[in-house]
């Protein structure tokens, strides 16, 4: 086992898209939770001996006091071999980042901050409910250069209500001014249960039409690509040796244990799903850490591909043949008509999307 992930699920406020595991919540509540997550992880102590990668997402969790951080610091380093640690991330958004907390994420071992930014729109952001405005955001950057950051990451979202490729364009000037280090650019997905689901159904929004988005994303991965960013996953892009080691690991079928109300994990030749809700979570954790997760299906081959299509490198076909005892295309017929169809290509022994099967993403993984 050699990722982590840990979820905290605390938020100033809910945004208008998020549909992951996380609530509004006071200080004290926050604490009880860092006792369930130490308790998680002493449940788990024998897979945290080989960690190479630890992120840390949410939920908000530079919503954590700075005691709150030295607390959880603490317990990971009583926990896991710390010196050990490649990557260590942790999400960020931007109206929390402060000299003070830059420096507390140095000192417990943090080294690749991932800002929530989405846009730059201020009208955008208000729809969104984000807690930081267009002026928060070079400030959060600067104050983690000057704390010694190395490796910023940006998160960006595409496709919201209302936005015309001139904001496109507009938020892509002012993210590529900032020089971060990895951008994550996102098509915002209309998810259900989110009030942005709500205000849809309602015909209270419009979202972009699937040309647009198309347009949109060929927009990000031309611009980014000519910036120096190199597109090496569907929606990331990364400077020379910045690629997201954690998330690549994953996507490359490696198991992971996630900790926290909601996390899943992979491990073994099973998935695992923690429950859901925070105060549930809590309870369950300091009674019986063993009782918070349950298996669910988990389909192996088909986990393979959605994951290893996801990289632009793509998936070995000899790796898969090894691994599977099958041949990729007596498995999926309808790639043979993808590959002829320029939807997929075959380079180096690897299966991957083209630049033309990259628009069309979605329905070739209806078909794995």
């Amino acid at each position: 086992m050699e990722s982590l992930y840990i979820h905290i699920p605390f938020c100033e406020k809910i945004c208008t898209y998020c549909d992951f595991a996380k609530e509004v919540s006071k200080p004290f509540k926050r604490d009880r939770y860092l006792a369930a997550l130490e308790k998680e992880l002493e449940a788990h102590a024998e897979r945290l001996k080989d960690l190479r990668t630890i992120f840390i997402g949410g939920g908000t969790p530079s919503i954590l006091s700075p005691t709150q951080f030295d607390r959880l610091g603490g317990m990971l380093k009583r926990h896991i071999p710390m010196p050990d640690i490649e990557e260590f991330t942790v999400e960020c958004n931007p109206s929390d980042i402060n000299p003070d907390l830059a420096q507390k994420l140095i000192h417990i071992g943090v080294n690749r901050i991932s800002i929530g930014i989405q846009t730059f729109n201020d009208e955008h952001l208000a729809f969104l409910n984000r807690t930081h405005r267009s002026q928060d955001i070079a400030r959060a950057v600067r104050t983690l250069r000057d704390a010694g950051f190395e490796n910023i990451s940006a998160d960006m979202l595409f496709g919201l209500p209302s936005q015309t490729m001139d904001a496109l364009h507009d938020d892509m000037n002012q993210l590529l001014k900032l020089n971060v280090d990895h951008i994550s650019y996102y098509n915002l997905i209309l998810e259900e249960g989110t009030r942005l689901h709500t205000l849809y159904k309602k015909g209270a929004v419009e979202l972009p039409d699937e040309d647009k988005e198309a347009d949109m994303y060929e927009t990000v991965i031309r611009r980014l690509k000519d910036s120096g960013y190199a597109h090496y996953e569907i929606s990331n892009f990364a400077k020379a040796g910045k690629e997201a080691i954690h998330n690549v690991r994953i996507w490359k079928d490696a198991d992971y244990l996630g900790i926290g109300a909601g996390a899943h994990s992979k491990y073994g030749a099973t998935r695992y799903g923690n429950v859901r809700r925070v105060t549930r979570y809590i309870d369950t954790v300091l009674q019986d850490p063993s009782t918070v997760r349950e298996a669910y299906p988990y389909e192996p081959v088909r986990d393979y591909m959605l994951n290893g299509l996801r990289l632009l490198e793509g998936i070995s076909l000899n790796d898969f043949k090894i691994r599977f005892n099958k041949n990729v295309f007596d498995v999926y017929p309808s790639f043979k008509r993808m590959v002829e169809e320029g939807f997929l290509e075959q380079t180096d022994g690897r299966l991957h999307l083209t630049h033309k099967g990259l628009m069309y993403g979605n329905a070739i993984f209806q078909m794995v």
